[in-house]
C-alpha cells in the first residue's frame, strides 16, 4: 500500500529519476525554414550576365548609277518617259507601270506601286529623283506629296530630289478627268512642296497638250505626236 502511494506521489512529481533527457534539438521545423530562406536568399543574390551581340546590317544598298534618274507619276509621266526614250534620252529610268497613281497613291508605303519602284531602282540606283504631282478632280493634297517624298526618302535619303507638275493643257481644253482646276491643284501641291523645301523645282510647266497631242478617246492622255513633244521638253532638260 505505501509502495503504491510512492509510486503514484512520482509520477505526479516526475522526480522518480527515469524521465527523458530535455532535448536540445531545434525542432524539425526550424531546420526547413532555415534551408528555405537561404535558397532564397541564393536566387535573390544571384547575378545574371549577358553578352552584347553585334548586329550586321542584312543588305548593302547598291551605288548609284552616275546621271541616273528615278522617277515617280501617273499615266501621264510615263508618256513622257516613252517620249524620251523616243527621242534618245538615256538617264531616266524606262517607263514602267505608274497607271492612275495620282500623288495619294504614293503616299501609301504599302502600295504595289512601290514593288514596281523598287524593282526599278534595284535595276538602276538612281543619282537623282524626279516626282511628277499628278492628281484627279479632288482627293489629292499637300500632305500626300510629303508622306510620297517621306517614302522616297527611306530609299534614297540623299538623292537630289526635282518636283513639278503633270503636263498642262492648251487654253480652252479640259481634261474630264482632272475637272476645270485640275491642273491648277497639281500646280499649287508641287509649288508648295518646293516652297517648303521638299525638293527644287523641275521644268513644269510642260507641255501644252491640245488637238493635235492628245489621244481623242479620253481628251486628255497624249497621243504620239503628244509623247514626242513632251519627251522632247524631257530631253532638253534633263539631257
Amino acid at each position: 500500500m505505501r509502495r503504491h502511494a510512492v509510486l503514484f506521489i512520482c509520477a505526479l512529481l516526475g522526480a522518480c529519476g527515469n524521465e527523458a533527457a530535455p532535448s536540445t534539438s531545434a525542432p524539425a521545423t526550424t531546420g526547413t525554414v532555415a534551408t528555405t530562406a537561404s535558397t532564397a536568399a541564393s536566387t535573390t543574390t544571384a547575378t545574371v550576365t549577358t553578352t552584347a551581340t553585334t548586329i550586321s546590317p542584312a543588305t548593302t544598298v547598291a551605288a548609284a548609277e552616275p546621271g541616273t534618274i528615278g522617277y515617280i507619276g501617273c499615266s501621264m509621266t510615263r508618256a513622257a518617259v516613252e517620249g524620251y526614250a523616243a527621242v534618245g534620252g538615256t538617264r531616266l529610268w524606262p517607263a514602267y507601270d505608274t497607271a492612275g497613281a495620282a500623288i495619294r497613291a504614293w503616299a501609301d508605303p504599302v502600295s504595289e506601286l512601290w514593288g514596281r519602284f523598287d524593282e526599278q531602282f534595284a535595276a538602276r540606283p538612281p543619282a537623282e529623283l524626279w516626282v511628277q504631282v499628278c492628281v484627279f478632280k479632288s482627293g489629292n493634297r499637300f500632305e500626300h506629296l510629303q508622306a510620297a517624298i517621306a517614302n522616297l526618302r527611306t530609299r534614297c535619303a540623299e538623292c537630289p530630289l526635282r518636283i513639278g507638275w503633270q503636263p498642262e493643257y492648251e487654253p480652252g481644253w479640259e481634261c474630264d478627268i482632272l475637272g476645270p482646276d485640275g491642273i491648277m491643284h497639281a500646280r499649287e501641291i508641287a509649288q508648295d512642296g518646293v516652297d517648303r523645301g521638299l525638293g527644287d523645282p523641275d521644268l513644269s510647266p510642260m507641255g501644252a497638250l491640245g488637238a493635235s497631242t492628245v489621244d481623242p478617246t479620253d481628251g486628255c492622255h497624249a497621243n504620239d505626236a503628244g509623247r514626242m513633244l513632251l519627251g522632247e521638253q524631257l530631253l532638253a532638260y534633263f539631257g
